[in-house]
């Protein structure tokens, strides 16, 4: 179910619904809290939607999960940057 969700967000994500991805992505957590790309993939869409101080939330929690997780290790660099 899990993956059902982070499937959807993605797909979300692809069409350009940032807040429907959002909402997958993080019904996905809710199911599985220790996935960091789910994370890492939220915070990506908050960062579309400039929502950076969530994004950077996101980018922490898949770096605790996943400290050598490189995509969330960038966002978070590329957020910190702005």
């Amino acid at each position: 179910m899990s993956e059902n969700e982070r499937i959807k967000g993605n797909d979300y994500y692809r069409a350009g619904e940032m807040e429907e991805s959002i909402i997958s992505y993080t019904k996905s957590i809710m199911l599985n809290p220790v996935n960091a790309k789910v994370y890492a993939n939220r915070a990506q869409a908050r960062i579309r939607m400039n929502e950076l101080d969530l994004a950077l939330q996101d980018c922490n929690e898949a770096i605790k999960l996943n400290p050598a997780y490189t995509k969330a290790l960038a966002r978070r660099g590329m957020i910190l940057q702005k």
